[in-house]
């Protein structure tokens, strides 16, 4: 009798296996394209002051789905019979790679908005008034620079990220990185520009026309490194700029960062580090 039902199982699980193989690449672009259907709106259209819950939550269904129809779209492809097929499949699959990378940039938009909104209700908590704006960058190892992850400014055209990945070598965020105190800081940079340009260039050896091209040209600039929660690897920047000098006391801040907001920020970066866009694909996109 063990044969027999040793035969059953084998030939069961070779009928599976033939479903699989006829109908799974089918099923997952099904998926996919209902999924995409019936939850576009509860991904992409999120309400305002949505929760981290919430958007982790969008961000997980859309990848899946867009990794759903990937995977099938390319296995029905292998599969497709004729050249005449084989290039209409492949045209119909790059429009589809195209529409998912437009949907990935917008969850990145997303993503940038969350950190945005966090990075507003400190602020605002802070009183530190609108000449104020706030940053956050991560380190990346691989490439030697640091990638914005979000910024906030009540005034809109000093909001703009700008490149939004930055040489690690250079800058008051790098000063901060290196610095055993964690932090660095500078509150009375000169009102003339040529003053101001001069001397950001040879204290965080900026190249004259980067510092030209900002848009936001900080008389008082604070940045405090962010340690893990054991306190042994450095995770992030907070930057704090303002265009006036003597903007706000530095032991306030300090407390803020180091202290009264560390956790916070802390956990929201675990959250959310699965979501993060590479920092190729954050500078290409603009963010």
């Amino acid at each position: 009798m063990q044969p027999e039902a040793d035969s059953a199982f084998i030939r069961g699980a070779r009928h599976a296996e033939g479903f699989v193989t006829e109908y799974g690449p089918t099923l997952l672009v099904a998926i996919a394209g209902l999924g995409w259907t019936v939850f576009r709106p509860w991904i992409l259209e999120l309400p305002q002051g949505a929760s981290f819950l919430r958007i982790s939550g969008s961000w997980v269904l859309g990848i899946m789905l867009s990794v759903s129809g990937i995977v099938g779209g390319v296995f029905t492809y292998k599969r497709s019979g004729s050249l005449r097929e084989l290039k209409a499949d492949k045209s119909s699959l790059e429009q589809e790679v195209d529409s998912l990378k437009d949907t990935i940039l917008r969850i990145s938009s997303n993503f940038r908005d969350a950190w945005k909104n966090r990075l507003a209700s400190i602020l605002q908590e802070l009183e530190l008034g609108h000449n104020f704006r706030l940053s956050l960058y991560r380190y990346n190892p691989d490439t030697v620079t640091f990638s914005m992850l979000g910024r906030y400014a009540s005034i809109d055209k000093y909001e703009k990220v700008g490149r939004g990945v930055y040489p690690a070598n250079v800058g008051c965020i790098g000063e901060s990185w290196e610095s055993p105190d964690l932090e660095a800081y500078a509150d009375d940079l000169p009102e003339n520009e040529e003053e101001y340009v001069k001397e950001t260039c040879e204290r965080w050896k900026f190249q004259e026309a980067t510092v030209r091209s900002l848009n936001m040209k900080s008389r008082s600039v604070y940045a405090f490194t962010l340690m893990e929660a054991l306190g042994r690897d450095r995770k992030a920047v907070l930057v704090f700029e303002s265009l006036d000098a003597k903007a706000a006391d530095v032991a306030s801040l300090r407390q803020a960062a180091q202290v009264t907001y560390r956790n916070q920020i802390l956990s929201d970066l675990d959250s959310l580090e699965f979501i993060e866009p590479e920092p190729k694909i954050a500078s290409d996109a603009g963010f």
